[in-house]
């Protein structure tokens, strides 16, 4: 009983963080919001009593995995599970609604800073930026009992973090932390995107530059000794990945099963991760969603192709949609490569989605400052827009 309501009072506990402008219609909508995502979390629980599912295996332990030593991943999960079931007595359900609130929270970090693009761009009341936080991968994911809702609340918090890293680095430091302790690889992407990104970015001085790109390269490094110890391999050494990757595959070939896609070309890969299931391969209620949200990816991918020059514009004047674009960018290139399976690239595909998703909506959001401008509610951002400076004001 304890450890539930502990998840809904975490989750609770995030609703001052929603807004900086918190109105009664935001207020409002952070409570449908709870609402769909402890829905989200009671179905999974429910789908799980009868269905293969991780959750299960790292609440009932049947194999006993918990008496091994230490060790971050998906041992972390597990004994940290195994904690909260044997020392605080919680059941499936309760460890269900307090790794939902790790998820919410992140939920609520990624609309905090949808928010703080459209304040930096002078315009407020799109819609679009409300509906994509009921997206079902967002909702259903982030839900359960696994890594995926605490390295889902550690990437928002980075990717908050990055709108002010100025203001930010203690918000930033403790989301890598958390991705570290669930995802050590993800955390050495993360961190070499902050690095590149800030060694890029024009408008800082090289001063500046030199320390962020030197404290993200000795961060890489601590991190790289700590993947090299998790998964066995050096990712400083060619011959080391190129082991892994072939490994990986061997793996992938040998399973059997339609939703496979391991031992497919590296285009089907790609698109399979991307864009699977579609309705032509899958079944049921739940993979009708996955199919209709994935027509919105496509769509996704149509609108910012076409808005490239926007996309380009934007990444080359503020330093956090350049760094969006790195990290998403390279957990695609990753995931495609380390995945064999649709349910599970559908699953890990929820990573990518904050970095990407803020370039979404920085795009959409950039041609309503002239909507704004002709009902003269926004005229200061007119030298901004007219002379290429960073209409986002996102500071580096």
């Amino acid at each position: 009983m304890l450890v539930g309501l502990a998840g809904l009072g975490l989750s609770g506990a995030a609703l001052p963080m929603a807004s900086p402008r918190l109105t009664r219609n935001r207020f409002f909508l952070v409570l449908v919001l709870l609402a769909v995502h402890v829905g989200s979390s009671i179905a999974y629980y429910s789908y799980s009593l009868h269905n293969i599912a991780d959750a299960h295996g790292y609440y009932f332990d049947p194999f006993n995995l918990s008496s091994r030593p230490i060790a971050l991943g998906s041992m972390l999960t597990l004994q940290l599970t195994q904690f909260l079931r044997h020392s605080l007595g919680a059941s499936y359900l309760e460890c269900f609604l307090l790794f939902q609130a790790m998820g919410f929270w992140g939920l609520i970090l990624l609309m905090r800073t949808f928010e703080e693009i459209e304040i930096k761009m002078n315009v407020s009341g799109a819609i679009l930026p409300n509906l994509i936080l009921f997206l079902p991968s967002l909702q259903f994911w982030t839900a359960a009992i696994g890594k995926d809702a605490p390295v889902f609340l550690g990437i928002c918090m980075c990717t908050w973090a990055m709108v002010e890293m100025r203001k930010r680095r203690a918000a930033l430091a403790t989301g890598i932390l958390v991705i570290l302790l669930f995802r050590p690889h993800i955390a050495l992407i993360l961190v070499v995107c902050v690095g590149i990104a800030s060694f890029a970015h024009r408008k800082m001085s090289f001063g500046r530059k030199a320390a962020l790109s030197g404290l993200a390269a000795a961060a890489a490094f601590a991190l790289a000794l700590v993947v090299q110890k998790v998964f066995h391999v050096d990712v400083t050494d060619p011959s080391s990945l190129a082991t892994f990757f072939s490994d990986r595959n061997d793996i992938a070939s040998k399973i059997a099963g339609a939703t496979t896609f391991g031992n497919a070309s590296i285009p089907v890969r790609y698109l399979s991760l991307l864009f699977r299931p579609f309705f032509f391969d899958t079944g049921g209620a739940l993979g009708v969603i996955a199919s209709v949200e994935n027509t919105g990816s496509i769509i996704l991918c149509i609108y910012l192709l076409k808005n490239w020059r926007s996309v380009r514009f934007l990444s080359k004047q503020v330093m956090f949609i350049r760094f969006c674009l790195y990290f998403s960018g390279a957990m695609i290139l990753v995931l495609g490569i380390v995945n064999y399976n649709v349910g599970t690239g559908l699953r890990q595909r929820v990573m990518v989605l904050p970095a990407l998703l803020c370039v979404l909506v920085a795009a959409w959001v950039r041609p309503r400052i002239y909507a704004s401008l002709t009902r003269g509610q926004s005229r200061s951002i007119v030298p901004d827009v007219a002379s290429g400076r960073s209409p986002a004001g996102v500071s580096g």
